[in-house]
């Protein structure tokens, strides 16, 4: 009989499964040299967006739940992991475009609305950025209107992921280079992490010169 722990990571294994497939669909149409259109890129790339994965990943250490009850819910693809995978995959295709581009990858689904639509770089980053905004009011209604059959430390583990997804692609490409801002986020959260008793002092000196109202603080 498995342990609990052994059971959370066979689901994920399960969840990873469908990932790898996703990607190797992806590998096969670029050895091809098929061009989908966007359509059919946004059909695929709803597979390999992976966030039921990363759902599935934060629910292993959450032991506030029914596991079996909230993976069978993950199982189902609700409406919130089908948006969050969309969201990732439009907001992924515009900040790494120029990255992709310049490795000589076919696989964008900014590229392949150019070609569908006849219009410019700009005119799509747009377009994909405006169906990305139209899939986070998504995203909120169901993370409002679903507390009433899943609990809600569920439902702000996705929304979370939905967060990360600003961390990564707000102003440069964090997620393809992530020297830059991610390392700077990274170092201050776990090598230089602000000293939270000190942070919660009332006394007026301490306060204001706390490091979270530095001007090298990350958070300004």
């Amino acid at each position: 009989m498995l342990l609990k722990e052994e059971t959370k990571l066979l689901r994920v294994h399960i969840q990873f499964k469908i990932l790898v497939k996703a990607y190797l669909e992806i590998a096969t149409c670029a050895r091809t040299g098929h061009v989908p259109t966007f359509d059919e890129d946004m059909e695929v790339g709803y597979k390999s967006g992976g966030m039921d994965d990363f759902a599935a990943y934060s629910f292993i250490g959450m032991e506030d739940i029914n596991e079996k009850e909230t993976f069978d819910w993950l199982n189902s693809k609700p409406l919130i992991i089908k948006t969050l995978t969309l969201m990732f995959r439009l907001v992924n295709d515009v900040g790494t475009y120029e990255t992709e581009i310049s490795r000589g990858e076919v696989a964008n689904g900014l590229d392949f609305y150019m070609k569908q639509h006849g219009v410019t770089k700009e005119e799509a980053s747009q377009e994909l950025r405006k169906m990305n905004k139209d899939n986070y009011k998504v995203v909120m209604e169901e993370f409002m209107n679903t507390h009433d059959h899943l609990p809600r430390q569920v439902l702000l583990r996705c929304h979370n992921i939905a967060r990360i997804f600003d961390v990564f692609y707000t102003e440069v490409d964090g997620y393809c280079d992530p020297k830059g801002k991610i390392e700077h986020f990274m170092t201050s959260l776990y090598l230089h992490p602000i000293n939270t008793p000190f942070i919660m002092t009332w006394n007026t000196h301490q306060y204001s010169s706390s490091p979270l109202f530095s001007v090298n603080s990350p958070l300004l």
